[in-house]
């Protein structure tokens, strides 16, 4: 995917109030691209069908959006602590 692209559904996503999302882009990455006000809950390692071997991540959202209040498309926020996201890590 494209970096272009996951801009896009970045700023599709920061106006959707998900509770979780599985999805491909470690937080920086997911920062970098305008993912705003979320929070890395687990990360682990999967395999495809294919035998591919990839990471899959699982971010919660750490503020509701209000379309009443909408946030800046500037400010990026990313909050990363890999001691929670995967705990059997330790």
């Amino acid at each position: 995917m494209s970096l272009s692209d996951r801009r896009d559904i970045s700023k599709i996503l920061n106006r959707t109030n998900f509770k979780l999302m599985a999805w491909y882009f470690g937080p920086r990455d997911s920062a970098a691209c305008g993912l705003k006000r979320f929070r890395l809950a687990y990360k682990a390692p999967m395999q495809s069908t294919g035998k591919q071997k990839f990471t899959v991540y699982v971010y919660y959202k750490t503020e509701l959006y209000n379309p009443e209040d909408p946030w800046s498309e500037d400010d990026s926020e990313c909050e990363e602590d890999d001691s929670e996201a995967n705990p059997e890590s330790k």
